[in-house]
């Protein structure tokens, strides 16, 4: 099964209200996950760590805003199981949104770097050597699911939660 990121638009005041109340993420995520015709869901499915690490050359962090793209900047939860949720408001969305259309894929795709990734632990282990292009290619066509993602939600001015599941 795995470990999959996920990301859900919302509000920026609804996310405000989150931030005041921590305890009621959980119950707005999962009730709200994929039903809220407003909200859009998002599964980067496994290769949120591979793009963070292409981003941001480390498995967590990196410059601002490419280091918010794939985790997000604030906690805005309790431990959901596989960590805390995190969010962006909507201005950040749009910097996330702008950083990444000016990031290539192109540029993605020269850092990659199998044996780096293996020895970096980047989940998930182990594929990075023995799928090789295969790997690359999947990590590609996700980043540009994220950055369509990212750019819809900046369009519509929306600020986003991400998750790990």
């Amino acid at each position: 099964m795995g470990m999959s990121c996920f990301y859900l638009t919302l509000t920026q005041e609804k996310l405000d209200e989150l931030k005041q109340h921590p305890g009621q993420v959980r119950q707005f995520i999962f009730a709200k996950n994929g039903s809220n015709d407003e909200a859009e869901l998002f599964d980067l499915e496994k290769a949120w760590h591979g793009i963070q690490y292409l981003l941001n050359g480390a498995t967590f962090g990196g410059d601002e805003p490419l280091g918010w793209a794939v985790f997000g900047d604030q906690e805005v939860s309790d431990d959901l199981g596989k960590g805390p949720a995190r969010c962006l408001t909507a201005p950040q969305v749009a910097a996330v949104s702008a950083a990444l259309q000016e990031m290539p894929a192109s540029a993605l795709a020269q850092r990659f770097d199998a044996a780096k990734m293996e020895k970096a632990q980047v989940y998930p282990e182990g594929m990075w050597i023995t799928d090789g292009v295969q790997a690359l290619n999947y990590l590609l066509e996700h980043y540009s699911h994220l950055q369509n993602f990212y750019a819809n939600a900046a369009a519509h001015g929306k600020a986003v939660i991400c998750f790990i599941s």
